[in-house]
């Protein structure tokens, strides 16, 4: 059965790139937690960031704001997998039962 096998091949896809967002999004809070906490990722010279400071009254610590953007983006495309992955498992199921009915008549 080739829907078998193209059903069975889309829920093993869905759950590695479920997998492999959700370690991107670990990353991506790593790298943004670091950031935030240690402004060596900056290219500024000691000039520009001692007046940057100056004015603004805060160590400047990168964009740290635009981070939930690209994280939430991330997090749906999980959530599309994971139903992905559901809504595909269903067919399937449905689909066996209705096949196995159909050779038992």
């Amino acid at each position: 059965r080739s829907e078998q096998a193209r059903n069975t091949q889309t829920i093993k896809e869905a759950k590695q790139a479920q997998l492999a967002v959700q370690k991107a999004i670990e990353v991506l809070k790593s790298f943004y937690g670091k950031a935030a906490e240690d402004s060596s990722f900056l290219q500024a010279d000691d000039v520009g960031e001692e007046m940057l400071q100056e004015a603004t009254g805060t160590p400047y610590a990168g964009m740290q704001s635009q981070k939930d953007g690209v994280l939430g983006l991330l997090e749906v495309i999980v959530s599309d997998f994971a139903r992905l992955d559901t809504t595909t498992s269903s067919a399937e199921d449905q689909a066996q039962k209705e096949y196995d009915q159909f050779l038992a008549e």
